[in-house]
């Protein structure tokens, strides 16, 4: 099981804005186990960022040419 930390927040509203102004979804998310945050802007991006977190930095996904 994987475990992360999500922390959301909304844009406060400005005077420019309309009534029917969506200010969207912010936030950070972070991965439990790793400790490794990433900022996102809306709900494709936070999907983004938690595959990423998931995927460990150090290690090549790419298959080398002696693999295939």
């Amino acid at each position: 099981m994987e475990r992360y930390v999500i922390r959301l927040w909304v844009p406060a509203p400005t005077a420019g804005d309309g009534t029917d102004a969506d200010p969207g979804m912010h936030g950070v998310v972070s991965h439990v186990a790793t400790g490794r945050s990433q900022t996102f802007r809306d709900g494709r991006d936070l999907l983004q960022r938690l595959i990423d977190l998931r995927t460990d930095p150090g290690v090549d996904r790419e298959p080398v040419d002696g693999d295939r």
